[in-house]
């Protein structure tokens, strides 16, 4: 009964590796099929292309930054100015702002400070580590944004012009009603307390570049706080 089954199926066996080896020897002899890639010319062209690309885009690259950089400056400055109104109005105290560009790394910085109770004198020479370079969230680097004002020696006096990257302190002072104090007549000039933030011209250290300027102002002598770009950072 055995050799009789085997009888069947090995005739079929047959048959099926003899159906199977044609189609083996048929897959054995199939061309190569050819290796994905790039060729050296299309190589070439990908890159020529990313270099006009890079080109065009580089300069309003550099825009961007310069002008992220100036507003970065210039919102901290507003900031310090608000910080000092509203401690004076807190402590009922008069609190100052002062403003220079350091002259050991060319950056811009600023201080905020009290007038002490027992009214002991404190000068911005004073205050050592107290003051803060302007940008530092963006380290900005030595001499990539200009600081400028047009503030006289004496607090809340404005002066002829705006002097850029001084190492002079310069400062804005307020009463405990977060004015500016009246102990010699405020000079707000003809537009105000300037400070300015602006990018320098290649290869100078104090000459901006009109159109990236940016500028806080103090307009009134109630402390009003007004921002303003370009022209209207004039005096």
């Amino acid at each position: 009964m055995l050799s009789s089954a085997l009888s069947k199926i090995l005739p079929q066996a047959k048959l099926v590796l003899a159906t199977a080896k044609p189609k083996l020897s048929q897959r054995q002899h199939l061309p190569p099929q050819p290796q994905a890639g790039f060729t050296l010319l299309e190589v070439l062209v990908v890159v020529i292309m990313i270099g006009i690309l890079a080109a065009i885009a580089a300069p309003s690259w550099t825009t961007f930054v310069n002008r992220r950089r100036v507003a970065a400056v210039n919102d901290e400055i507003l900031r310090a100015l608000q910080e000092a109104q509203s401690k004076a109005k807190k402590t009922k105290l008069e609190y100052s702002v002062s403003f220079r560009t350091d002259d050991t790394n060319n950056r811009p910085q600023v201080v905020v400070y009290p007038k002490m109770p027992d009214n002991t004198v404190i000068t911005p020479n004073d205050l050592g580590d107290s003051w803060q370079n302007l940008g530092k969230e963006l380290e900005i680097k030595s001499g990539q944004v200009l600081l400028g004002t047009n503030l006289d020696v004496e607090a809340n006096q404005a002066a002829d012009n705006v002097t850029y990257a001084t190492d002079a302190n310069q400062t804005i002072t307020f009463d405990s009603l977060g004015a500016l104090t009246s102990i010699s007549e405020p000079d707000l000039g003809t537009n105000g307390l300037i400070i300015t933030a602006a990018i320098p011209q290649p290869d100078t250290t104090n000459t901006p570049i009109d159109s990236t300027r940016q500028c806080v102002r103090v307009i009134t002598i109630l402390g009003s706080l007004q921002i303003g770009q370009g022209a209207e950072c004039d005096i």
